[in-house]
């Protein structure tokens, strides 16, 4: 795989045991890499050095198994380096990294984060007008809506501001933000958004919040002219498409919506989660909407837990999953519900797993341990959980779950909740993985406020 920052090009994984980077010069160039293994994958990513190299096109390719090259046009030189990151390999797509520094620190925040998310930012670059944090080198490039609110959260307030900036630079007149923002504006994504979660990014910083707040309202705005079904009062996710539909959720590939269909741009499932962030987003913006507070509680919850209802009828979709403690988090559940929710969360034939807070239940039939959004432990929503259990008193239970979750090998997309190795399903975990680092750093900060 290949990524720029800034002038310099990093290359590993036909290897994965090396990182070495090249920097932009001035002379004609042929460089060769040698790699000490033979490769692995071959994947190419030539959009961000192209926007470097306005000259043309600087092009890979594998001479051999163990040789890759590189040809520039005139005026460009490729001189290599070795980086700053160790690769230990564990065998074909399995390896252990070491990150020592990110390849391009300018912020004095960066120093005291986690070393992946020192390692993610990037630098303005083309379209993007602002820095941020990508969520991952290993196949990403360019920054997600709700990623950027789960980074945001966790930064020092300069780096969050531009984290959210970097977002809100494109936001249409309407008030949609896309789902991607890229280098090259013309590959955003606007099939579809993301979760509503800039509000509370925001909130970690008020001034932010009020920095922000014209940006927020037209984002909301946006949610309410486009996300309900026809004549309904709640909230489903949508997209120009059924695809599209599904990664607005930022859940994928999810069991909660094996089974839905469009009406027009709108889902014909009413999601839980979505409804319960908006209610939290209206609060925030000191807007709150108690009516739409109180259906989310009544018509969401059924036989013990909260789950996404179909559209028109209101029948509840019974696949448990981590949707389930989303009003919690929120704060607008009422206290019977909550507690109903609460037992299913410390009990280990639902969701208190080896390592805990699976995003489908164990009891479920669909549950699948290395399952992508279908069993599979998601870091974001495992800290969530355990700021649930905090706020409705159950500490010991919730240091309990913050240790398992933090004892396992950062920073993985994702995790088997049987094994707490990465989940390695037909989309197997990247590493390297930003949302996870800035979950385990929250859960880290629940620890220290717990004692």
């Amino acid at each position: 795989m290949l990524f720029c920052d800034k002038g310099s090009w990093f290359g590993y994984s036909w290897a994965e045991d090396a990182l070495l980077e090249w920097t932009v010069l001035t002379d004609d160039s042929t460089g060769r890499i040698h790699c000490s293994s033979p490769v692995l994958g071959r994947y190419t990513y030539d959009d961000r050095l192209e926007a470097l190299v306005a000259e043309g096109r600087v092009v890979l390719r594998f001479v051999d198994a163990r040789t890759a090259e590189f040809r520039a046009p005139p005026g460009v030189v490729l001189a290599s380096d070795q980086g700053a990151l160790e690769f230990v390999a564990t065998g074909p797509g399995r390896y252990r990294h070491v990150m020592v520094n990110g390849p391009y620190v300018s912020a004095a925040g960066l120093a005291s984060l986690p070393r992946t998310l020192r390692w993610n930012w990037r630098q303005p670059l083309g379209d993007i007008h602002h820095g941020g944090i990508i969520p991952s080198p290993h196949g990403y490039r360019g920054f997600w809506a709700w990623d950027s609110w789960k980074h945001a959260a966790v930064l020092p307030e300069d780096l969050a501001r531009e984290q959210i900036a970097a977002m809100f630079d494109h936001q249409r007149p309407d008030g949609m933000v896309p789902d991607t923002v890229m280098v090259d504006a013309r590959r955003n994504n606007w099939r579809c958004s993301k979760p509503p979660l800039a509000a509370w990014a925001c909130a970690q910083h008020p001034r932010l919040l009020e920095e922000f707040r014209p940006h927020l309202l037209r984002y909301h705005a946006w949610w309410e002219a486009h996300r309900h079904p026809p004549g309904e009062r709640l909230f489903a996710y949508g997209g120009r498409d059924l695809v599209a539909s599904k990664w607005e959720s930022g859940w994928d590939n999810a069991t909660r919506f094996d089974a839905v269909v469009l009406v027009g741009e709108v889902q014909n499932v009413l999601a839980v989660d979505l409804n319960a962030y908006l209610c939290m987003e209206k609060r925030l913006l000191g807007m709150p909407d108690p009516g739409l507070e109180q259906l989310v509680d009544t018509e969401f919850f059924h036989d013990g837990a909260f789950y996404d209802v179909s559209w028109p009828d209101h029948r509840p979709i019974r696949t448990l999953t981590a949707a389930t403690w989303i009003p919690l988090w929120c704060g607008i559940a009422s206290p019977d519900h909550a507690a109903a929710v609460i037992r299913l969360m410390l009990d280990p034939a639902h969701f208190n797993t080896p390592l805990p807070f699976p995003t489908v239940a164990r009891s479920d039939p669909k549950f699948d341990p290395d399952g992508y959004w279908r069993g599979s432990v998601w870091m974001d929503h495992a800290a969530w959980a355990v700021e649930v259990l905090v706020r409705y008193g159950q500490v010991e239970a919730a240091r309990d779950a913050a240790r398992r979750l933090l004892a396992v090998e950062p920073d993985w997309e994702c995790y088997n909740p049987l094994t707490g190795a990465p989940a390695k399903g037909a989309r197997p975990a990247v590493p390297q993985f930003s949302w996870t680092a800035a979950a385990r750093l929250s859960i880290e900060r629940t620890l220290t406020r717990l004692g």
